[in-house]
């Protein structure tokens, strides 16, 4: 974008202005803060889950794949939510690029929360 984009409001901002470019969604990933889902109809805040960090290597890869599962499964923007957010932070439950186990990702998608801004 060319900025600085400290808060919220300024990344929701930048986010709608890429949905102006003719983008379909953008998805800002906040680290422990959350993150946040821009559509054109829609903006909503997931916050981070509060979990013992080990190591926060691959987390943002973690929630990338998740998110290419997510469209690739067809999955709700409900699951998509959860499943992305759960996939970050049960990575940084694990040390370096160890991979986090189903069971705990199913575990924290429970425990995902979110709501539209």
């Amino acid at each position: 974008m060319g900025r600085a984009l400290d808060s919220q409001q300024e990344l929701t901002a930048a986010a709608r202005e890429l949905l102006q470019t003719g983008v379909q969604k953008v998805i800002v990933s906040m680290g422990s803060r959350g993150m946040l889902h821009v559509l054109p109809e829609q903006t909503i805040f997931v916050p981070g889950l509060r979990v013992p960090v080990k190591d926060t290597v691959g987390a943002g890869d973690a929630v990338i794949a998740a998110l290419a599962v997510a469209e690739e499964r067809g999955l709700t923007l409900e699951e998509t939510l959860r499943l992305s957010t759960a996939a970050g932070a049960a990575s940084v439950m694990c040390t370096g690029t160890q991979a986090a186990s189903l069971e705990t990702i199913q575990q924290l998608m429970e425990q995902v929360t979110y709501r539209e801004l």
